[in-house]
């Protein structure tokens, strides 16, 4: 398995069972052109990890925290200062009502 792509700009650690805030920290700030994040199933990453992936990765076009559970604090807030994503992948997205969520929703659908 190719966890990094960077051919494509793209890192897929949803399979890295071990990962945590600082793993996703390091690999963001090595890492800073990643177009793609996928972190899928990694339930021990926290809002630490959001951080560094927003400080880090200014060209981030995807990104895939679907069953990240402990990140969801003000995520819509949050991503909407990323203006090149384009992708999101998450639980819950559906029964959230934050109307930051409906607006950041608008915004990946242009």
């Amino acid at each position: 398995m190719n966890l990094i792509n960077m051919r494509w700009g793209e890192a897929n650690l949803s399979e890295c069972y071990n990962i945590n805030d600082k793993t996703i920290q390091l690999i963001t700030a090595k890492l800073s052109r990643l177009r793609a994040l996928h972190t899928n199933g990694r339930s021990q990453l926290t809002d630490h990890s959001l951080d560094a992936i927003l400080v880090n990765c200014k060209s981030l076009y995807t990104l895939s925290v679907h069953q990240c559970r402990r990140i969801y604090a003000d995520i819509a807030d949050r991503l909407n200062d990323l203006s090149t994503l384009r992708n999101l992948n998450m639980d819950n997205a559906n029964s959230m009502e934050n109307p930051e969520l409906f607006r950041l929703k608008r915004r990946l659908d242009y």
